[in-house]
């Protein structure tokens, strides 16, 4: 399903089993156009995030992991163009944010 959509997202969660609820996610953007000339491509990336919470009473522990399968990813990308003192013409090239590492999150969530 993910080569053949340009952004799609799907999770699955699995409740109910008594203070534990647990998840699995991804979202997936394609490959596309970073320019309207069509001659410089975003490369596209599938994240995949793991879930889990513990309920004990009213305090809830909460452990997420992003980037799961560790991918080398590109947040934000975009067509840039420049020219350098002494250039003779512009450059354009793709610039992008890198997307963040695996990273594991701990939290806690108390109810009043």
């Amino acid at each position: 399903m993910a080569g053949s959509c340009r952004g799609c997202s799907s999770g699955l969660t699995i409740r109910d089993l008594g203070p534990v609820t647990s998840g699995l996610r991804y979202r997936h953007i394609g490959s596309r156009a970073a320019d309207q000339a069509d001659s410089i491509v975003a490369r596209g990336s599938t994240i995949v995030e793991l879930f889990g919470t513990w309920q004990i009473a009213r305090v809830q522990l909460v452990v997420t992991v992003d980037n799961l399968l560790s991918t080398v990813w590109n947040e934000a990308q975009f067509a840039t163009s420049s020219r350098l003192r002494g250039e003779p013409a512009p450059v354009t090239e793709l610039n992008f944010t890198p997307g963040a590492p695996r990273t594991v999150q701990v939290g806690l969530d108390y109810r009043f």
